[in-house]
């Protein structure tokens, strides 16, 4: 019989000199192309809760608390309850932010329509100021992929949508947190970022070419053991389970606005079958393709 060894049965997580009382609650997600009909000034002068303004792709600078900061692809700008900021834009420049707003920590004043008034913000619980206004992440995918779970949950009520929204905000600031203390003791990471973005960037590219681990490591130019290794290091998560939530995204969207059988969107993002899909949406997204598809089409 084999034995138990005690301490590895028996953790106690190590104690944090701050306490964090923190219940987040999502007040906006929202997916922004901007387009060269749409002004290429933004200003606000105050506003009360937090934003995390999010570049996935664009190039301009913003500028918030007196410095200004330059827009690039995968920079993402923290702006607390009480500040103001304004960006500008470059000409001919593809845009598209992927824009978060809530309060740290849930009150009644949390639940007002977007925008949030400046007077709230003295009501308002704010992140340390340790965390910077500004970063350029490494850790992108997972930001993107936490962001989109958001926008999904966001759609949905009861008490479970509720409480997924304020662990994926907990998630996102943890990730900021994890990405400020990246440091050049990170070799291996850093010396791989190249590889992994390759790889990312095949996948989103042909989403329904299904990959091996030896094919996807082939594509990055690295050993299958080192790819698995610094892929769940860069990106938070397996490169299947990537796989598979960039798949549903994508089928979510197609779901959403389109009226293909469900059948031929399991096919198009390579699921082996239509069980397989739904099996893989629902453990995503909570529900079934065709529950998402009947839910969403009441609003129509």
């Amino acid at each position: 019989m084999s034995q138990i060894n005690t301490p590895d049965a028996f953790r106690n997580p190590a104690v944090h000199d701050t306490l964090l009382p923190w219940s987040p609650y999502l007040r906006l997600a929202h997916n922004f192309p901007i387009t060269q009909n749409l002004p290429r000034l933004f200003l606000k002068e105050k506003l009360g809760d937090h934003a995390l303004h999010y570049f996935h792709t664009g190039k301009g600078e913003y500028h918030i608390s007196g410095k200004i900061y330059p827009i690039v692809p995968r920079c993402v700008i923290l702006r607390r309850p009480g500040e103001g900021y304004h960006f500008v834009l470059a000409e001919n420049t593809e845009i598209r932010m992927l824009n978060l707003h809530f309060d740290l920590n849930e009150i009644p004043a949390s639940r007002c329509l977007y925008p949030c008034p400046y007077s709230d913000a003295e009501l308002k619980d704010c992140l340390p100021p340790e965390l910077p206004a500004y970063q350029r992440l490494n850790n992108y995918p997972a930001y993107e992929q936490i962001f989109f779970q958001l926008l999904d949950t966001a759609e949905r009520e009861g008490i479970t949508a509720h409480l997924q929204r304020k662990g994926l905000l907990l998630e996102i600031i943890a990730l900021l947190y994890a990405n400020m203390g990246t440091t050049l003791k990170s070799v291996t990471l850093h010396n791989h970022q190249n590889a992994i973005d390759k790889a990312v960037r095949y996948i989103q590219a042909h989403p329904e070419t299904r990959l091996s681990l030896e094919e996807l490591a082939d594509i990055a130019g690295v050993s299958r053991a080192l790819f698995c290794r610094v892929f769940r290091q860069t990106i938070g998560t397996t490169p299947q389970k990537y796989i598979n939530r960039h798949r549903i995204q994508l089928a979510s969207a197609e779901l959403l606005y389109g009226k293909i059988p469900v059948k031929e969107i399991a096919e198009r993002y390579g699921f082996a079958n239509v069980h397989h899909f739904s099996r893989i949406f629902k453990s995503i997204t909570g529900n079934t393709p065709a529950g998402f598809r009947s839910h969403h089409n009441l609003y129509e």
